[in-house]
């Protein structure tokens, strides 16, 4: 060899006028760091305003309601329809933590052990 250094993730990783090559997964970290310098558009703002105040002023609305009795606070009065509870209990599914929880419960214990919960 005359003093050039192998690649060792082949050809596709050489880059001209460097005295060594990369991984390819090193370069696509640094083409996501690079991305990461944007900035905050007036889009942005005009997207997440919005959300920001109505879950805010909602807060405030349900906060008088709320806070009349635990029946209230926990199980709205008993006075939400049955598609919505049901909705809100599959929204839950989608949470980060539970897929983890559901694996492990079923790997540990089986399916069955998903209803000894």
């Amino acid at each position: 060899m005359n003093g050039v250094p192998r690649c060792l993730w082949g050809s596709c990783c050489a880059t001209p006028g460097r005295d060594r090559a990369e991984p390819p997964a090193f370069r696509l970290a640094t083409q996501v760091a690079a991305r990461r310098d944007q900035r905050v558009t007036t889009v942005d703002g005009l997207i997440v305003l919005p959300f920001v105040v109505y879950a805010i002023s909602s807060g405030f609305r349900s906060r008088t309601r709320a806070s009349r009795n635990l029946e209230e606070y926990f199980l709205a009065g008993r006075t939400s329809p049955g598609w919505k509870a049901g909705l809100s209990m599959a929204a839950t599914q989608f949470a980060a933590d539970t897929p983890l929880l559901v694996t492990g419960i079923i790997a540990t214990a089986g399916v069955f052990g998903l209803w000894q919960l």
